[in-house]
């Protein structure tokens, strides 16, 4: 812009009737700039994609004509408002070669076309993301079911990072336009789930430009992997949900979903599936939620003993509160098997709120899925109880400041692109919300689509499943469809030198097989045949820790009846369901006949142990909340691998002349160890020696503590952890604790361990350690003047978001004596490290998710150590007052070197 420069000219005081025509000049100008303004928006189509579409249908079902002219009058105040509010947005430089975007248009074009996207793992291309000074290689495919995410620039992306990098702490997540989720309502309502404790992505927004080409504001969505669960403080397990290939398939072909709306029918299917072929403890866990869940849907197990209870029922209550629908939809479930409990929990996604539920009734009963699990009392009464009390703090306002409190800064960002949109109309979540807090177990309770065509070919419509048990190989058939279905032939087929032979069945004569039709939303009824299988031998994968036995593939074809054609059918293997839970106790009874050392008390929820040596017969399994009282002077030898498990408080109080001693049976056996999975009230400890232990590993539930406690406060005083050969002697999760004067000896692995915990340290000894003294993550902990000496690791581990103020600590021989890593934050005083092989102090990331630590160390006293400190590249280390320079040290190298382990 150029100014002009000239001669001042003197002004002079307007008369009245100027005055007045000037003021009418200025009304009339903003009457028809208000008007122009409106004019455009809606010429350009901008009121009705912008504001019109997303509000029609978000929250409210309908849109006043005050609301529409709001949105439009006062756009221009929440723009100027947004631009001024300095709120920060990052920006992603998306860079894609053009014959890779040019398969990326294709892939659209041909969504477009048949009005739906269908995705592989062949749509991915390769690509490359800045991010400030970052450069991250990446490879991304087009996303999204429907075409709405394939609209104008804004195309929906899922992204992967490659290797171990990670954008925003996440290594897989999709971009998106903001009205696919309803603009700010998304990370609204997944806020609310995480309050209520329920697994949730994470969702934010950024500015995206493509190739040098801005293409605005954009939302950023987390995907499911491990980062989910470690952000949200639970242990890496495994994710399931149920496959809707067939169940998009079928609408392509046919105009509906049709059979395929039943998740009964649906297989169930894992995220990270190549990860999970690596680990044994994963494919296992894999094993066991596709058996719980199949224990579900054929009515095996109760909805109550195969999820979390209160999980699962607060993220109904928190749906039926915001009437959410789409997000209790069957297909768009997501489910984590929490490798402690081994109970599924629920993991909220897409909430879509421009598709709330508008029906007369609840969404959690209109949606087969949730209203299935409500068959159930104890899920039942939960729901009831949860949905009461959410129900009635959105009543009364506090989920309305809640939101206008976290919905402020979105606005600030979203108005600058789209200065139409207002903030969330909570006045009608209130009043559903005040209905809803009357609900009860008495008043909870106040369709079928036909096939499409007689001779319509349907994707996969028979489930062919390879399964065994300890008769022997059978195949299970289950027939998706609501008309019989015949198999008439089942072959291994031609491979590389192998012919194509017949199936040799145990039953010769069991051709033609007729597979009975099921019910739309029924569960069907599965045939087995079995047979005999053609074995050969497996490639091991690259980097599998176990080898997988294999058959050769069985394939065949079947024809639904009155039609003329086949289709053909491939097995695949599939875990068969539980009869019981892995965890299932025993019943009381049986337990206090098969263990005579066991006594009741006055309390109806407590039992004791007797004084006395005892030799323990196979593993004690206390029932649900059951206490367990053990006093001085009383041994429980265990057998090999046996182990204690209860669910109730643990009050061992021995003495320091008679202390309670858990062990092997004799000195040359290993036992599992303990575990208590949740208690009310508190564990308590005192003067108890726990021995030899190797971790629970018990019906495919492995717990990589000698000593594990989860959900509970626990105050452990005197104790001593000697010779246990389990990964952590010692692993509190999700606990407030108190670990005092308590000693650690002669274990390999790492002493004592916290999983999200907070607490305190006092005191106590670690020596002969293996791996570290104390290991912490994602806790906040305080460690006063613990010992530590001939630890080979790190004496001190403080990682994954941890924060730690530690004083008076005393290291003597050990590999790094201070390490803080992932996002952690550590202050250390008046400490002591002697013979330190490695790096006395240290702070880096191991995990790309996390980011940079930090440590603050004043009064360290160093004497003998390979080199005072190391600040790897964008973490700190101040060191007595001095600020040691940060060096781009390789951590994976330094991992090799032995500095440390993995």
């Amino acid at each position: 812009m150029k100014f002009r420069t000239g001669k001042q000219v003197a002004s002079s005081t307007p008369s009245p009737g100027e005055g007045r025509s000037r003021r009418r000049l200025l009304v009339f100008g903003a009457v028809v700039a208000l008007v122009a303004w409106t004019a455009l928006s809606f010429l350009g189509g901008v009121a009705f994609l912008d504001f019109l579409r997303p509000s029609i249908q978000n929250l409210t079902g309908t849109t006043s004509a005050n609301d529409a002219i709001s949105a439009v009058t006062g756009a221009p105040v929440r723009w100027a408002r947004a631009v001024l509010s300095g709120e920060e947005v990052p920006r992603l430089h998306i860079d894609i070669k053009y014959k890779h975007l040019h398969k990326l248009h294709e892939k659209r074009d041909q969504a477009l076309a048949q009005g739906l996207l269908q995705s592989s793992g062949d749509d991915f291309v390769p690509a490359t993301i800045r991010i400030g000074e970052r450069e991250v290689r990446v490879k991304l495919r087009l996303k999204g079911d429907y075409t709405d995410h394939l609209e104008g620039e804004k195309w929906s992306m899922r992204i992967h990072t490659r290797k171990k990098d990670q954008i925003f702490g996440m290594r897989r997540f999709s971009i998106q336009a903001p009205r696919t989720r309803a603009f700010q309502a998304e990370p609204v309502v997944l806020d609310h789930y995480r309050r209520e404790g329920v697994l949730a992505p994470r969702y934010s927004f950024v500015d995206v430009s493509i190739n040098g080409d801005d293409i605005g504001l954009m939302a950023v969505e987390e995907s499911f992997s491990k980062e989910i669960l470690e952000s949200q403080k639970r242990k890496e397990g495994v994710i399931i949900r149920f496959n809707e290939d067939a169940f998009f398939a079928n609408q392509m072909r046919n105009g509906i979903h049709g059979p395929f709306e039943n998740f009964y029918v649906a297989p169930i299917k894992p995220f990270g599936s190549s990860t999970i072929r690596k680990s044994r403890d994963l494919t296992t866990q894999l094993e066991i939620a596709t058996g719980l869940m199949r224990s579900f849907l054929e009515d095996r197990l109760p909805a109550s003993e195969v999820f979390d209870v209160e999980q699962m029922t607060r993220f109904m209550a928190v749906s039926e509160v915001w009437s959410i629908r789409h997000a209790l939809r069957w297909h768009n479930m997501r489910f984590f098997l929490n490798p402690i409990t081994l109970r599924l929990e629920p993991i909220a996604f897409d909430v879509n709120m421009q598709a709330i539920y508008t029906g007369t009734g609840m969404s959690t009963l209109a949606e087969s899925f949730p209203e299935r699990l409500l068959r159930d009392p104890v899920m039942r009464g939960a729901f009831v109880r949860n949905l009461a009390r959410i129900a009635g703090e959105t009543r009364d306002g506090v989920t309305t400041e809640r939101v206008e409190e976290i919905e402020a800064p979105m606005l600030a960002i979203l108005n600058r692109e789209f200065p139409m949109r207002t903030g969330l109309k909570m006045k009608r979540v209130e009043r559903r919300a005040a209905i809803l807090a009357d609900v009860t177990e008495e008043n909870l309770d106040l369709f079928r689509p036909e096939m499409v065509q007689p001779q319509a070919r349907y994707p996969d419509a028979v489930r062919t499943y390879l399964q065994q048990d300890e008769a022997g190989h059978y195949l299970e058939f289950v027939n998706v469809l609501s008309v019989p279905v015949v198999v008439d032939a089942l072959f291994h087929p031609a491979k590389g030198d192998l012919e194509r032979d017949p199936l040799i069945l145990t039953e010769p004569d069991a051709l033609p097989i007729t597979l009975p039709p099921t019910p739309l939303e029924e569960p069907p009824s599965p045939v087995r045949v079995r047979f005999e299988p053609a074995l050969v031998k497996a490639e091991a994968e690259a980097e599998s820790d176990w080898e997988v036995e294999t058959m050769r593939p069985v394939e065949g074809r079947y024809r639904v009846e009155g039609q003329r054609h086949h289709h053909p059918l491939e097995a695949t293997a599939y875990f068969p369901s539980l009869d019981r839970h892995p965890l299932e106790p025993p019943a009381l009874e049986d337990t206090l006949a098969r263990h005579p050392f066991l006594e009741r008390t006055d309390a109806p929820d407590e039992l004791r142990v007797a004084p006395g040596d005892w030799r323990v017969d196979g593993s004690v399994i206390l029932p649900d909340g059951i206490g367990l009282a053990i006093g001085p002077g009383t041994t429980l030898r265990f057998d090999e691998k046996q182990v204690l498990v209860a669910n109730g408080p643990l009050t061992f109080r021995g003495s320091a002349e008679s202390p309670i001693v858990l062990r092997s049976f004799d000195d040359d056996s290993l036992w599992g160890g303990l575990a208590s999975l949740h208690s009310d009230a508190p564990h308590h400890w005192e003067h108890v020696v726990v021995l030899n232990t190797n971790g629970i590993d018990r019906n495919g539930w492995k717990l990589t503590g000698g000593v594990t406690l989860h959900d509970a406060p626990v105050r452990i005083e005197s104790c001593r952890f000697e010779s246990n050969q389990s990964e952590d002697a010692l692993n509190l999760v999700r606990s407030e604790f108190e670990l005092i004067d308590t000693a650690f000896v002669n274990t390999p692995s790492d002493a004592f361990d916290g999983d999200f915990v907070t607490g305190r340290v006092v005191g106590g000894s670690y020596e002969t350690i293996g791996g570290d003294g104390i290991d912490v993550s994602g806790s906040d902990i305080t460690v006063e003047g613990p010992t530590l000496s001939r630890v080979h690791d790190k004496a001190l581990s403080i990682g994954e978001g941890s924060r730690a103020k530690i004083s008076g600590a005393y290291v003597d021989d050990a590999g790094t004596a201070l390490a803080s890593k992932d996002a952690s934050e550590t202050e250390i005083s008046d400490s002591q490290f002697e013979r330190i092989r490695h790096v006395a102090i240290m702070a880096y990331v191991k995990k790309p998710e996390y980011g940079p630590s930090r440590i603050v160390a004043d009064g360290i006293e160093l004497r003998d150590v390979g080199r005072d400190g190391l600040a790897q590249l964008g973490s700190r280390v101040v060191l007595n007052g001095t600020e040691l320079e940060p060096e781009d040290a390789d951590i994976d190298e330094l991992y090799k070197q032995g500095y440390m382990k993995k």
